[in-house]
């Protein structure tokens, strides 16, 4: 999403397929135009629960980790080159293999839902080094060198531990849990557009 709310393009820097299936949230939303799409999101992946803009070339956005999903909810969709809000209207927890990919900016449209890259609430720090990587050289993270390296490193079972103690202590914050705000805003804060992409 550019700086005016419509869609616009980043690079997708890293992928990596996990090879294990997680717990997931099958989230069934129906847009305005009564389409009904499907996004399967691991608990704490978000998605853009709301756009607001305050003036030209100043738009916000909300966001909603998997498990704070709720039926009535909004997600972000695409619609042509603009957004939408459609409705949540479903939610099932599941089992999937899941891909860990890493954008230029961190957003990303999959099922026309507008999401975000991170998995943690470490929010952007936790693709900085990718980003890193892609800007000493844009071919090294395809190397095969690196991307094994990246590959061990990322199936850590250490990594996985401290991401969900991380991930519990955050939770427990009082913050955290007020009503009027969700805890992904308080980490990824509203951002303005100029901060995103796509």
């Amino acid at each position: 999403m550019n700086d005016a709310g419509k869609l616009d393009s980043t690079r997708v820097i890293f992928l990596h397929d996990h090879p294990d299936q997680v717990e997931t949230n099958k989230i069934s939303f129906l847009s305005s135009e009564g389409l009904v799409s499907t996004l399967e999101l691991t608990d704490w992946h978000a998605v853009s629960s709301e756009v607001t803009c305050t003036g030209r070339n100043n738009c916000g956005i909300r966001l909603m980790y998997g498990h704070e999903m709720k039926r009535g909810h909004g997600i972000v969709r695409r619609n042509g080159d603009s957004f939408d809000t459609a409705r949540v209207i479903s939610i099932e927890r599941g089992l999937s293999r899941v891909r860990y990919i890493v954008t230029g900016n961190d957003r990303l449209v999959v099922n026309q839902a507008l999401g975000i890259v991170y998995s943690t609430a470490l929010a952007s720090l936790e693709s900085l080094p990718f980003r890193f990587l892609f800007w000493l050289s844009p071919t090294l993270l395809s190397h095969p060198a690196t991307r094994k390296s990246l590959e061990t490193v990322l199936e850590s079972p250490a990594l996985r531990a401290a991401e969900m103690l991380f991930n519990h202590l955050v939770g427990m914050l009082p913050a955290w849990k007020q009503g009027s705000q969700s805890g992904s805003e308080l980490m990824a804060g509203r951002t303005r557009s100029n901060e995103l992409e796509s």
